[in-house]
């Protein structure tokens, strides 16, 4: 079974579903589901799974949140890390620069991006869905064929179309 932390809560909550026969527990995005507030589901579905289960979680980021609920619901747990968290892959250069405010921000972005050498291929994170298309209005005049944006309010189609772009160098988004 697949579901949402709440959604498998409330079906276990029903006749529906008994989560006593599971033998494994897969969590993804753990520290996402923390951040979202699903720790009270979390806490009530290990408490309703028998005792006796292979439990696997996946996290991009060990949190003082994950460890605590690791802590509390897994016995003799064991952690296989890719990396540490924070390092750089190799062939990735970071760089940051203090900008005060949006505009600050987006007025350097743009005078980075004249340096079409230095920055022939840039990704830029965004804290949320709304300053990534507030970016993209303020910088699309100038970048419009230069530049695309992914996130969950675009479709499948165009965020595999602009990743497929960015790829191959021709983004036209």
């Amino acid at each position: 079974m697949v579901a949402t932390p709440g959604r498998l809560y409330d079906l276990a909550l029903t006749p529906a579903l008994s989560l006593k026969s599971v033998k494994k527990l897969v969590i993804d995005e753990v520290d996402v589901m923390l951040d979202l507030g699903f720790r009270f589901q979390l806490n009530n579905i290990f408490e309703l799974l028998n005792d006796k289960r292979q439990n696997i979680m996946f996290s991009a980021t060990m949190t003082d949140d994950v460890d605590e609920l690791i802590r509390s619901f897994f016995h003799d747990p064991v952690k296989i890390s890719i990396a540490l968290s924070g390092t750089p892959l190799e062939n990735i250069e970071q760089q940051a620069y203090p900008a005060p405010n949006f505009y600050t921000k987006a007025n350097l972005l743009s005078r980075l991006l004249e340096d079409g050498n230095l920055f022939s291929k840039v990704l830029v994170f965004m804290p949320s869905k709304k300053i990534a298309d507030r970016l993209y209005d303020e910088l699309s005049p100038v970048y419009v064929t230069e530049m695309g944006i992914i996130h969950s309010n675009k479709s499948q189609n165009h965020r595999l179309d602009v990743i497929k772009q960015f790829n191959t160098g021709s983004i036209a988004s």
